[in-house]
């Protein structure tokens, strides 16, 4: 991640490419959707972070995001601004929950 980079937030309004189905969970940071990508059907999930915390902050999460490429990790796909008040942080779908999900189903810590 070079010294200048910056995460690109798009300003389009993501109901344009993306269509929300269920809330999968909540917590401090926001809310996380299951989403349709319209124009391929591509399952996705949408992190919906309210712009009350510092934006740089934010923007260094993404950054680290689009740096991460491993079989291992949920790919990162987009962010786009909702309006001023959220970002949407699009990212790929995991059918299997979240990593705290996959631990209390394989009963460990």
């Amino acid at each position: 991640m070079g010294q200048g980079s910056k995460a690109t937030i798009k300003s389009e309004d993501p109901l344009k490419y993306f269509t929300l189905q269920e809330k999968l969970g909540e917590g401090s940071y926001g809310s996380v959707y299951k989403a349709i990508r319209n124009s391929d059907g591509l399952v996705v999930a949408i992190k919906q972070v309210p712009i009350d915390e510092d934006i740089e902050d934010l923007r260094q999460e993404i950054e680290v995001m689009k740096e991460c490429s491993s079989d291992f990790i949920t790919s990162y796909y987009g962010t786009y601004f909702k309006g001023v008040e959220e970002i949407w942080i699009v990212m790929e779908y995991c059918a299997a929950g979240s990593l705290a999900d996959i631990m209390c189903v394989l009963d460990r810590p």
